[in-house]
C-alpha cells in the first residue's frame, strides 16, 4: 500500500532529542519506526538526517515536528529550514492536527 503522509515526531530538550517516523498509508493504517535519541547539537542533527534517508519514501513529503517549548528546538528549526527542510513548531496538543489534517 502506498503511503500517504510522513512525519518525525521530535520531543526536544536541552541536551538530546527523540525522534519517531510516522507513516500513514492511503487506508489510514499509521505504521512507527523505532525511537531514537540524539544529542541537540549539529551532529545530532546530522546523523537525524542520516537516520531518516534510511526510513522514508521518496516522493512523499516529509515533515519535521518538533514541540515548541522553551528554546530548545530552535537550533534544530533554524538548521531544517537552512537546508529546505519542511519542518513544523507547535504546541504538542496540535501535533495530532496538523499530521491528519486532510
Amino acid at each position: 500500500m502506498a503511503i500517504r503522509k510522513q512525519s518525525i515526531g521530535i520531543d526536544i530538550s536541552k541536551l538530546t532529542f527523540t525522534a519517531c517516523l510516522c507513516q500513514q498509508a492511503e487506508d489510514g493504517k499509521l505504521t512507527f519506526s523505532k525511537v531514537l535519541d540524539f544529542s541537540n547539537d549539529n551532529k545530532g542533527f546530522n546523523q537525524l538526517l542520516r537516520w531518516t534517508k534510511g526510513l522514508i519514501v521518496s516522493g512523499c513529503e516529509l515533515v519535521f515536528l518538533m514541540e515548541a517549548t522553551g528554546v530548545y528546538y530552535e537550533n534544530l528549526a533554524h538548521h531544517l529550514h537552512k537546508i529546505r527542510k519542511k519542518s513544523s513548531c507547535c504546541a504538542s496538543q496540535h501535533f495530532q492536527a496538523l499530521f491528519f489534517k486532510s
